[in-house]
């Protein structure tokens, strides 16, 4: 059923800076290793709304030694400015990365896996954000 299927691009919800021409992208292969070892995005339910959050690698910039650093992306409720919403903020849910108290996570820049980790088994307050860099 084609209305089952959601297409967002990656451009909406990692937008390119004004500081680089190059969009962002997505680390899927961790090329370190011989043969090289896919990066899968990692889904949880992070902030327990019933809705599937992603943690992913974002590659930014050109060369060999451009910056892999790993944001979070909530699920949440439509709204103006969401990515995968419209434009008038109709829709059911969308992705918002997030932006607050992620300093850490953002600093690290050289990223090459991501997993997230629930310490208690209740998907409750033990979600653990574990970062593989290189």
């Amino acid at each position: 059923h084609p209305q089952a299927f959601v297409h967002i691009p990656l451009s909406d919800i990692f937008p390119p800076s004004q500081s680089s021409p190059i969009a962002p992208g997505l680390l899927v292969m961790d090329t370190t290793q011989n043969p090289p070892v896919p990066v899968p995005i990692k889904l949880g339910d992070v902030n327990q709304d019933g809705f599937p959050d992603m943690l992913t690698i974002v590659t930014t910039g050109g060369g060999s030694n451009r910056p892999r650093t790993p944001y979070l992306v909530l699920s949440v409720p439509c709204a103006k400015g969401v990515a995968g919403c419209g434009s008038d903020g109709s829709g059911r849910r969308g992705w918002q990365v997030v932006k607050k108290d992620v300093d850490p996570l953002l600093g690290v820049q050289d990223a090459r896996s991501v997993a997230l980790l629930d310490m208690d088994e209740d998907v409750g307050a033990g979600n653990v954000l574990v970062v593989l860099a290189s």
